[in-house]
């Protein structure tokens, strides 16, 4: 969920000029990551990482 928000929103950036404005980014930041922090504590699996086709090939050949 975090990187989908900093890849797709650039949140890494405040993308405005402007107190208020960089400030909204700031709190949709903070939800951001108090939901990813919530879902770790839960203990929610996180998706595995995919495998290339080669790495596949080579542990079904095993």
């Amino acid at each position: 969920m975090l990187s989908l928000g900093v890849r797709t929103l650039h949140l890494r950036r405040a993308r405005y000029l402007g107190l208020a404005k960089v400030y909204f980014q700031h709190v949709l930041t903070a939800a951001l990551n108090l939901s990813w922090i919530a879902e770790w504590l839960s203990g929610e699996t996180i998706a595995s990482t995919r495998r290339s086709p080669s790495a596949r090939l080579v542990s079904h050949a095993a």
